[in-house]
């Protein structure tokens, strides 16, 4: 099944996995699962940097 992730379910995925439900944690990590972002998503991401909202590990964003 294709996966289209939310903004905020691929930061939990990746950086607060207990702030997920059981059912779609088991979701994002069932391998037969393909998991899609929208290209949205990334300049969200890059925002909610930009304004402080979210800690990037590493990040140089200009």
């Amino acid at each position: 099944m294709r996966l289209l992730l939310d903004t905020h379910i691929w930061v939990w995925s990746v950086a607060d996995l207990d702030r997920l439900t059981r059912r779609v944690a088991r979701a994002i990590n069932d391998p037969r699962n393909e998991l899609w972002i929208s290209p949205v998503t990334t300049w969200e991401i890059v925002l909610l940097h930009e304004r402080g909202r979210l800690r990037l590990a590493g990040a140089n964003i200009s």
